[in-house]
């Protein structure tokens, strides 16, 4: 008896097995910006980002910053409500989403702040006192928030986070 349960139990493993084996799918990986000219993008600090815009016409810039590490824009989708108030900048920050990956070393803070900055340039973005909201969620609302040796990052005026 018991040599028939190892028996069944063998032909199982092996029929479970050889089924996972043909049916496998190689793991899809989206192409990025780099790769896709198709997709939207926006330049940063030397990176290439995906990113859009959700807008009305002439209003002033709301910047939604992604959770992360790794995370992207489209789970705050939900915010492009706001365009009918502001010009509202979706992007997806350096190495996570479909903007451009970049090696560790440029994955600072700093640089992160730097991308933050070209965009807003970019936009026309003018001095810190501008009435510029900054949306973020999750590791996102760290980016734009002031530093321990005080002050904000440049052309940051306020900011709302959840």
């Amino acid at each position: 008896m018991i040599s028939l349960i190892v028996i069944v139990i063998a032909l199982f493993t092996i029929g479970f097995t050889s089924l996972m084996w043909i049916t496998r799918v190689p793991p899809q990986v989206p192409a990025t910006v780099l790769d896709d000219p198709a997709l939207p993008r926006l330049h940063g600090d030397g990176v290439l980002l995906h990113g859009r815009f959700a807008e009305a016409e002439g209003a002033p810039l709301a910047v939604v910053l992604h959770g992360g590490p790794g995370g992207d824009h489209r789970s705050l989708l939900a915010l492009e409500a706001l365009s009918e108030t502001y010009r509202v900048l979706f992007y997806d920050q350096r190495g996570a989403g479909l903007s451009e990956r970049v090696t560790e070393t440029r994955l600072g803070m700093a640089d992160h702040l730097a991308d933050l900055d070209a965009l807003i340039t970019a936009q026309g973005g003018g001095p810190r006192s501008a009435d510029r909201p900054f949306l973020g969620r999750d590791a996102g609302h760290g980016l734009p928030r002031p530093s321990p040796r005080g002050g904000l990052p440049r052309r940051l005026d306020r900011a709302r986070f959840s």
